[in-house]
């Protein structure tokens, strides 16, 4: 009995939260070395999870809320509500699926980023961080 209680502890899936924290975890190391007031790409995105001010209103207006982006870029608990939103709003089987290469590569190329060559790359590196 101890032995399958010791199998089941140690090959037991993670759960889905577990899997979030991990991906959310690799995302912002990518992003901004886990600097969650990063500001890159000449200004235009911020944050841990480096958003930009378009695709934190269009993940807004998904949501129904209206978090100022200067105020509310830098939590990451709200960039990750912000995250979630996004990928609802233009990968919902993905996000629904898990799929974290999709998801990765939207985030990092917009709606159509994973379907870009250019996100490959990235994703690699979320891939890596979350290993």
């Amino acid at each position: 009995m101890t032995r399958l209680i010791l199998w089941l502890a140690v090959f037991q899936p993670p759960t889905p939260a577990n899997d979030f924290t991990r991906f959310f975890a690799a995302v912002r190391q990518v992003e901004s070395a886990g600097n969650d007031r990063m500001v890159g790409d000449a200004g235009r995105s911020r944050g841990p999870y480096q958003i930009q001010r378009v695709y934190w209103a269009d993940a807004c207006a998904y949501g129904k809320v209206k978090w100022d982006y200067n105020t509310f870029v830098w939590s990451r608990q709200r960039s990750e509500q912000v995250m979630r939103w996004y990928w609802q709003r233009h990968c919902p089987r993905a996000y629904a699926a898990r799929d974290w290469k999709t998801m990765a590569r939207v985030h990092n190329g917009g709606p159509s980023g994973a379907r870009k060559i250019a996100t490959i790359k990235y994703w690699q590196k979320v891939k890596r961080g979350m290993k």
